[in-house]
């Protein structure tokens, strides 16, 4: 922040994404409004004119062709896959996983290839209007160190597994290390934590009744993918004589704490269960379409009152980090899954914002422009053809956003992007490493 004390940000269009309905078909759009900011958060919105005479020594910065709104929320990504982007192409998740991923994992994850990653994966984020993240990886402390020290905010989960690999060598390690992250981080102002096992079927019972003992005496979320294919059920059938889904609920997982990713393949019974369990889950429409597995049903999960978010789950999956495209993916999508009731762009930005922060059980914080919330804010500069002739601000955010121009992005009130130059984050520090570990993946 600048010594003035008091910052205001005018624009020609504030969106505050501030309506509860998620499947509301329209959203509040303030014409000539701005925000002021003291201290990190939002301390009045109003008319333009009103504000700068109500703060006349104020820092003020004038956006006269730009909408305001929440930052995005990306409630899934694996960000230090992002030096993996482009590598492999679509093919189905479990041979993508084992051919394709689990070798180059094994071989060359560590805790630097995490750390200038998780770097680059933040300026793309930046970048395209993302202003905070849900990771869920191996070496989650330098995920969350190099997060914190770029000023971006981000919920880490840190995994729990029966297997071995690059960061732990059992489920017992898994605990010590993630609990110590937990603590560590448990008064940041941009980092918060959670759980992230893998999926219902890569960790066992008794670890499975550790973590929902654990999340609830330390207030903690629990990530992991759910009903994502058809193999994920049958292998629970075969081993537990249940579906992941009433697994999980007999062990107490699934509550209002559980962050369900994908949540696809559903019958009427685990559907049943997953509304009234009050879980959130998040969709991922890039990444289910390049590795073949089931699409969340948006619209009618919606309407059952279960609150969804949007993820671009990891650049290897989806080959990107940009959550505007996956807004145009999840609406144009659920005309085929949904076919009754295709959703809302309203609903789908909606998804991208609020319904983000609600499932990272944010929302009292980020995810809406309101008075006394974190100025997690972003800019979009409307004077470019993906968004004209600008008939409507929801439809060409959601339909041509992933094109649009994100002039600033300012998190917990700092500017971390100014007229589309990232600001104290060396860019060309960051593709220099990402080039290097391209050469070194290449041989």
């Amino acid at each position: 922040m600048t010594p003035v004390d008091i910052e205001i940000i005018s624009a020609r269009w504030i969106l505050p994404i501030d309506h509860n309905a998620p499947l509301a078909s329209q959203l509040r759009v303030l014409e000539n409004h701005a925000i002021a900011i003291k201290d990190r958060r939002i301390i009045a919105i109003g008319p333009s004119a009103d504000l700068l005479v109500q703060y006349p020594s104020a820092l003020h910065t004038a956006l006269n062709h730009h909408v305001l709104m929440p930052g995005l929320v990306n409630t899934h990504n694996f960000t230090a896959m992002t030096l993996l982007k482009g590598l492999t192409e679509p093919q189905p998740l479990l041979q993508w996983l084992n051919t394709s991923i689990l070798p180059i994992e094994q071989q060359w994850l560590s805790e630097s290839f995490t750390r200038d990653a998780v770097a680059l994966g933040i300026t793309e984020m930046l970048l395209s209007g993302t202003t905070c993240f849900s990771d869920s990886y191996l070496f989650p402390n330098a995920s969350a160190s190099v997060t914190e020290t770029l000023g971006m905010r981000a919920q880490i989960h840190f995994p729990i597994s029966e297997q071995p690999s690059n960061w732990a060598q059992n489920s017992e390690e898994y605990f010590e290390k993630g609990l110590e992250i937990a603590d560590e981080y448990r008064q940041s102002a941009l980092i918060t934590t959670g759980f992230g096992p893998y999926s219902a079927n890569s960790v066992s019972n008794q670890s499975f009744e550790r973590i929902a003992m654990l999340a609830e005496e330390i207030d903690r979320p629990i990530h992991l993918y759910l009903h994502q294919h058809e193999a994920e059920i049958t292998d629970s059938i075969d081993k537990y004589g249940l579906q992941p889904i009433q697994r999980l609920s007999e062990l107490g997982v699934l509550s209002p704490r559980t962050q369900a990713i994908q949540a696809g393949q559903l019958d009427a019974n685990s559907e049943q269960q997953l509304v009234e369990s009050g879980a959130s889950v998040i969709h991922c429409p890039g990444a289910s379409l390049k590795l073949h597995t089931a699409l969340s049903p948006s619209t009618k999960l919606l309407e059952q009152g279960v609150n969804m978010g949007l993820g671009t789950d990891s650049a290897a999956c989806g080959n990107t980090l940009n959550l505007f495209s996956q807004l145009n993916l999840a609406v144009m999508l659920s005309a085929k899954v949904d076919r009754q009731k295709p959703l809302s762009c309203a609903a789908a930005l909606r998804m991208a914002t609020l319904g983000g922060a609600e499932a990272l059980g944010l929302d009292s914080e980020i995810g809406s422009l309101s008075v006394g919330k974190q100025a997690d804010i972003i800019a979009i500069d409307t004077q470019t053809p993906s968004l004209q002739p600008l008939h409507s601000i929801t439809q060409q955010l959601v339909n041509g956003g992933a094109n649009a121009t994100v002039s600033h992005v300012w998190v917990a009130g700092q500017a971390k992007v100014s007229d589309g130059q990232l600001v104290d984050i060396d860019l060309n520090a960051v593709l220099a490493k990402s080039d290097w570990w391209k050469k070194q993946l290449a041989s």
